[in-house]
């Protein structure tokens, strides 16, 4: 606990979503898992915790937003108790209190970074204990999609999630997401997705990778891929109807984010972003974003305003 000291009263962090540039699902593996290739990237629309240490033991979760499992069950509980054990110190304990702003069931990845987010809150309270790569490893142990959540930015993540490589690019994408009025189950669309007879084609992953890399936002909206995307849309038509009102907005291009519910538009510029924010949010929630270099950012130490 005294090297925690210093930072007496706690973190608030900024857990940022992420969007799936490209996103390619292969076939299921004897063991369960399907191995992916894919280009995520951070967003702006993000979730708030504070966090704080303790000095008995004992996780508690505060937040609004009714969970659809007990609070022990919780990502953001899981990945505290994963680190303490890690970490030594399990005779401590510690306090979240989590603002939701990242739609649930979305394919945005909000429990991931949430996840990602007390991973590296307790790792700069308690002095850091652990080191960069304990922290993946126990991420990789949480979900898929929390090794990329840990680190954040442009990457290429392939594999079961845990292969992240960040990509040396900084493109300025103008981008607008979209939740449609539908939840979708990740375990229901991997499963939907193995028996879909129509499978959409494998996609460009390079043509994508070389888009971003010249900062063209037509090159990238015509890159963009995602292999759940026709399963989903033939079982929720509201997915398929809003990436269409993007696309009437003005959107170069437009895509289901991980396993959805949400859709996201990529804009020539700001303004376009904006309009077509105008234009929708009559109908949707929409978020206009913008990139963002990692998954977790440090609001400031000390306790919520």
């Amino acid at each position: 606990m005294e090297a925690a000291a210093s930072h007496r009263g706690g973190l608030v962090v900024r857990a940022n979503a992420k969007v799936n540039l490209f996103l390619r699902v292969h076939q299921r593996l004897p063991g369960g898992l399907h191995p992916i290739e894919g280009v995520f990237a951070t967003v702006s629309l993000a979730d708030r915790l504070a966090i704080d240490i303790r000095p008995t033991p004992g996780i508690t979760l505060v937040t609004e937003f009714a969970f659809d499992c007990p609070a022990p069950e919780n990502l953001c509980s899981r990945a505290a108790a994963a680190f303490l054990e890690a970490a030594g110190r399990a005779r401590t304990g510690c306090e979240i209190r989590l603002d939701k702003q990242i739609p649930v069931f979305s394919g945005l990845g909000g429990g991931s970074a949430d996840a990602a987010a007390v991973l590296v809150a307790l790792e700069r309270l308690h002095g850091s204990p652990l080191g960069q790569s304990a922290l993946e490893g126990l991420a990789a142990h949480l979900g898929s999609d929390v090794p990329f959540a840990l680190r954040g930015g442009l990457a290429a993540v392939r594999g079961t999630g845990n292969d992240v490589s960040p990509l040396p690019c900084r493109p300025r994408l103008h981008l607008l997401v979209v939740k449609p009025p539908c939840e979708v189950s990740t375990a229901w669309a991997y499963s939907a997705f193995d028996a879909f007879p129509d499978k959409a084609g494998p996609g460009d992953l390079e043509a994508m990778t070389a888009a971003l890399a010249a900062d063209d936002p037509a090159r990238i909206a015509a890159s963009l891929h995602n292999s759940f995307e026709p399963v989903v849309e033939a079982r929720f038509p509201a997915v398929r109807l809003a990436r269409e009102q993007l696309l009437w907005a003005g959107a170069l291009g437009a895509r289901l984010s991980g396993s959805g519910a949400a859709v996201f538009g990529v804009f020539a510029s700001e303004e376009a972003a904006a309009e077509a924010e105008s234009r929708l949010r009559a109908k949707y929630p929409v978020w206009r974003c913008s990139l963002r270099p990692a998954g977790v950012e440090l609001e400031r130490e000390g306790p919520p305003a």
